[in-house]
């Protein structure tokens, strides 16, 4: 308990030496009225009066206190009027009204103490030019009680302790420097504190359930800060202004709390440790952050910042908890960090230059964010298992990366526009992820690497000049990348056991660069244009390979080192190259070029191998090399005009059939 109960007389001679040196000087008027037994009414009034000083004790239930004090009379020195009311015993009422003219620098002070049930406080301060205001209510553990403050001028300060239940509080403070200090220990209790003027705060403790707290600031260099550690409970903040600042706790569970500020400089720290909660922030204007902390279970947060240089940083460490977060305008961020599993986080940005950094620590959660603009980042660390990211990016010169190393792991992204980026890390502690990219636009550029088992990746990009560079090292590992547009690159390194790589390129100059490094590997490669190029390196045990080039002027250059290896080669168009070397045993190469001008090198350094060509085209060309080996087979078919074809085997028992 913050205070204890004063007789009278006791509290008058505590007034009167605390305030003598300024009180007694300016002939203040005192007075002190001392009522028992309950029903008794008190009226004091001091109203022309340089200071004055008023003491009201009653005992008993139904008694009323009326203290009026007024500035009546000029003086050279600064008054003071005082005012103090106990009351004990139910159904009590304290009415006090203090005020001054504005020039005058007169300081207002009003304790009430109230012990006992459905007991009601009015008071009604208005003060001078630097005046200083205080008014300090008390009222103990009885229910239903009711305080009602309103003060107008400089320097106002609230005190306010409720420890019954259904207690309310309305405060009401117009001018600069006010403070409202609140606590309420009851269940069902209720405060709204309405502040309009500079420098204001309120400092609100609720430490039970079903409590309800609205306040409102309009003006500069305001804070809330506002407790509250039971459930069911409500917090409604409005802020209108500069410089404002919310600190909000909610230790409870099923509490809601909204916060809406309008104006710059605005900041937001949320924490709520309970379970079932939901906090709604909207912030309007520029340079302002929300900090939002959920350590309890099945809570919601959604944000709303409009403006430029807004931040949202958001820790979700309990289970299936959700952030809904959406940011308008240019320079604004997000940092997402989700410690808990089954939680969602959902943002969304639409301007220029902002950027969303988000951590998946926790299992089964869902990350997803749409930008749009330009010069927009993602960046996303997922390390828990089975989560899933999505990103959508519309705009120019975007980037997303993006590190997993949880198992179970999805990755989806889509970027829409041009000169976008996107860079994915699958480590070695994320197994069974997939990833998924799609660009549409040009000069977009994908690196990912995946280093785990069971990995998947897919990549689509639709426009010019894009690139894709990857690195597969998965056991096994699953490839897709199809390219849609002109000038477009893969570079790709798989290098797991079981391994497979389907790449699509339809457009003009495209190229693609692959390296399979395991057993059991297979290529799927279909070029459509003109001007390709395929590379393309096997180094493992029974690979194979699917190459369909459909164009002109394409070139396949192909290395397989290891048994049982696999070459099926189309090429149709004219002025096309194949380039083929083989370096182990059992190897099988099957070509077809149809066309005019086309021209096969392939060269087999093995045993038991075997090659056939099929050349539909003129002036076609055809050089083949087997040597030290034996069992291996050639067969060239030309059926075409100027065709040319040569063989050189060395070893023993091998053959070569030539039809032209």
């Amino acid at each position: 308990m913050r205070k204890q109960l004063l007789g009278g007389a006791a509290l008058a001679s505590i007034l009167v030496t605390a305030a003598s040196a300024e009180i007694l000087d300016l002939e203040t008027v005192r007075s002190e009225i001392s009522q028992k037994d309950g029903q008794q009414t008190a009226f004091v009034d001091q109203t022309r009066a340089k200071g004055a000083l008023s003491i009201i004790d009653q005992s008993g239930s139904e008694n009323f206190a009326t203290i009026d004090q007024e500035d009546g009379a000029s003086s050279p020195s600064t008054p003071t009027n005082l005012s103090y009311v106990e009351q004990t015993g139910s159904k009590n009422s304290a009415t006090v009204t203090q005020s001054t003219d504005e020039s005058d620098a007169l300081s207002n002070e009003s304790w009430i103490l109230q012990a006992g049930e459905t007991s009601d406080v009015f008071v009604d301060q208005k003060g001078g030019e630097d005046g200083t205001n205080l008014v300090d209510i008390y009222q103990g553990v009885g229910a239903d009680n009711f305080a009602n403050v309103t003060q107008q001028g400089s320097n106002n300060a609230t005190v306010l302790d409720q420890l019954g239940n259904e207690g309310a509080a309305n405060i009401s403070q117009d001018g600069d420097a006010n403070t409202v200090t609140a606590l309420q220990e009851g269940e069902g209790e209720t405060l709204e504190a309405i502040q309009t003027g500079d420098d204001n705060s309120i400092v609100s403790d609720q430490y039970s359930s079903d409590g309800v707290a609205y306040f409102e600031q309009t003006g500069e260099y305001n804070t809330i800060v506002s407790n509250q550690s039971g459930e069911v409970n409500n917090l409604l903040v409005d802020q209108f202004g500069e410089d404002n600042l919310v600190t909000v706790t909610q230790s409870g569970s099923d509490s809601v709390a909204t916060i809406v500020q309008k104006g710059e400089y605005h900041s937001v720290t949320a924490t709520l440790t309970g379970d079932a909660n939901l906090l709604y922030a909207e912030q309007w204007g520029d340079d302002n952050v929300m900090d939002v902390y959920q350590g309890g279970a099945d809570s919601v947060a959604s944000i709303v910042q409009e403006g430029k240089n807004n931040v949202v940083n958001a820790t979700l460490d309990g289970d299936t908890n959700v952030l809904d977060t959406y940011q308008f305008g240019v320079a604004d961020s997000v940092d997402v960090y989700q410690g808990g599993a089954d939680s969602s986080a959902v943002i969304t940005q639409d301007g220029r230059r902002n950027d969303v950094i988000a951590t998946l620590s926790g299992d089964d959660n869902t990350f997803t964010s749409f930008q749009w603009g330009s010069y927009n980042s993602i960046d996303v660390v997922q390390g828990g298992s089975e989560s899933s990211a999505s990103m959508t990016q519309d705009g120019q010169r975007n980037d997303v990366v993006a590190d997993l190393m949880g198992t179970g792991n999805v990755l989806i992204t889509e970027q829409l526009g041009s000169e976008n980026m996107i860079d994915v890390i699958q480590s070695s502690e994320s197994s069974s992820s997939t990833t998924f990219v799609t660009q549409y636009g040009k000069e977009n550029r994908t690196y990912l690497e995946q280093v785990n088992n069971d990995g998947e990746l897919d990549i689509l990009q639709d426009g010019d000049a894009n690139t894709v560079d990857f690195g597969q090292f998965a056991t096994p590992g699953l490839g897709t990348v199809a390219q849609v547009g002109d000038l477009h690159d893969v570079w790709g390194d798989q290098g797991g056991k079981n391994s497979t790589m389907f790449i699509t390129q339809t457009g003009l100059e495209h190229g693609a660069g692959i390296i399979q490094d395991g057993e059991d590997t297979f290529l799927s490669l279909t070029q459509d244009g003109e001007g390709h190029l395929a590379a393309v390196m096997q180094d493992g045990y029974a690979t194979s390979m699917v190459i369909d080039q459909l164009g002109f002027e394409q070139s396949a250059r192909v290395y397989q080192d290891g048994e049982l290896s696999e070459i099926v080669l189309s090429q149709s168009g004219g002025m096309n190259y194949a380039d083929i070397y083989q370096d182990a045993d059992d190897s099988f190469v099957l070509l077809d070029q149809t066309g005019w001008e086309n021209e096969t090198l392939i060269e087999q350094n093995a045993d038991q191998s075997y090659i056939e060509i099929d050349q539909r085209t003129d002036e076609a060309f055809a050089s083949v090399t087997q040597v030290n080996g034996m069992d291996n087979t050639v067969l060239i078919s030309q059926l075409s005009y100027g065709a040319m074809a040569t063989v050189f085997q060395s070893g023993n028992a091998n053959t070569a059939i030539i039809k032209q």
